[in-house]
């Protein structure tokens, strides 16, 4: 694997570029080349129940989609913030409903998109 770039970043910082070579390809066919780079964890752990009612759908749809209550959908959604709140982000720093929490928390995800992969805790 050979460095093909380093592009420049904010806080003077960069980012590289790898590009595996034709000889390592050819060297180890069945190697997996994922061990040079390091993926970013999530830093809530959302399960797939707790993703659905974070996204842009309706409470209805969800409360359908996942067989649950509104009611269900509102103490989902209360103790993900609680959870977020309990992690020292200062994601609701300001928000004082829950239409606001809602909306940061959705900006948040947007900006980290690490936070709706599947994922296994350590």
């Amino acid at each position: 694997m050979t460095i093909d770039r380093r592009l420049p970043l904010p806080d003077s910082k960069a980012a590289t570029l790898f590009r595996l070579t034709r000889g390592d390809a050819q060297a180890d066919p069945t190697g997996r080349m994922c061990g040079y780079m390091s993926a970013q964890q999530p830093a809530f752990y959302f399960t797939f129940p707790e993703q659905r009612p974070l996204l842009e759908v309706s409470d209805d749809e969800v409360a359908e989609e996942l067989h649950l209550t509104q009611d269900a959908i509102k103490r989902t959604r209360r103790s993900i913030y609680e959870r977020v709140d309990a992690t020292g982000a200062d994601l609701f720093n300001r928000a004082e409903s829950g239409a606001e929490r809602r909306r940061m928390l959705l900006r948040y995800i947007r900006q980290n998109l690490v936070e709706l992969r599947p994922y296994e805790r350590d």
